[in-house]
């Protein structure tokens, strides 16, 4: 099998977007009120905390967490 780490990130990010999508779904099927909490929501904060991960681990540096962190949270914030 041949290793391609440009196709094992798009496994990792796929697998990111379906666990958000799966808790999005769970969130939506309970009849949650919050209108931050519906399923493109949760892929999409799922995905900026990947990407987050992944781009810190690559420039080898916390504060991209951390802001991505902050974005979500300003994003949800208003």
């Amino acid at each position: 099998m041949i290793q391609n780490p440009i196709f094992e990130q798009f496994v990792n990010f796929g697998l990111t977007a379906l666990v958000g999508f799966a808790l999005g779904l769970e969130r939506d099927m309970a009849g949650s009120e919050n209108p931050h909490a519906g399923t493109l929501d949760f892929i999409l904060i799922a995905l900026i905390g990947s990407i987050s991960g992944h781009l810190s681990q690559f420039f080898q540096s916390p504060w991209i967490i951390l802001g991505g962190f902050l974005g979500i949270s300003s994003e949800i914030a208003v």
